[in-house]
């Protein structure tokens, strides 16, 4: 429903985002930003967004990350040795990094993962059902772009592992058991 509001553009506001606006601002703009923005909503003034690093009017990365993360994020491998830049994405599983695990029933070993850039991260999923790691939350996926990622899915038994190339700290969900299994958290530093 629009109305004429005396200006040659019709007004879209409706009942529900009056509501979200009264939410936002009895809440605080900070507090408000810090719940919705892992899950890539822009939802505040990029001053007053930090959570996860993001600019809230720029989707090119992380604030503090240097480069657009499009434009090929890197690791240590640019800050003075000679080893090749880092390659986000899908990796082999390793025994020797970071290790996370799907564990009976519908739990995860570690809620709260903290990694390295570069590192490769292997998720085994030792649970009896499948499951994804996949970032955002519930109905929000985290899309690439904005340093999200996604598993697909982890059958019973089996592994997936990704090399991580920026710094972020992002919320997770597995998007088979969304209700049960979200919230958790990864942490690139």
């Amino acid at each position: 429903m629009s109305k004429d509001n005396g200006s040659r553009w019709p007004s879209r506001r409706s009942a529900t985002s009056d509501v979200v606006i009264l939410l936002a601002l009895s809440i605080g703009a900070t507090a408000f930003c810090s719940s919705c923005f892992d899950f890539g909503i822009d939802v505040c003034p990029a001053d007053r967004c930090i959570d996860a690093g993001f600019d809230a009017g720029n989707d090119s990365g992380p604030v503090d990350s240097g480069p657009p993360m499009d434009s090929g994020p890197t690791d240590a491998g640019d800050v003075g040795d000679s080893g090749p830049p880092c390659e986000e994405g899908v990796a082999a599983p390793s025994t020797t990094g970071p290790q996370l695990s799907f564990v009976p029933t519908l739990m995860v070993d570690n809620a709260d993962v903290t990694i390295s850039v570069g590192d490769v991260l292997t998720v085994t999923n030792n649970d009896s059902m499948s499951h994804t790691m996949t970032a955002g939350g519930p109905g929000a996926p985290l899309p690439l772009a904005r340093g999200g990622f996604d598993s697909g899915n982890i059958a019973a038994g089996t592994q997936w592992a990704y090399r991580f190339c920026s710094v972020r700290s992002v919320e997770w969900f597995c998007t088979t058991h969304p209700a049960q299994m979200n919230g958790f958290r990864l942490t690139v530093e």
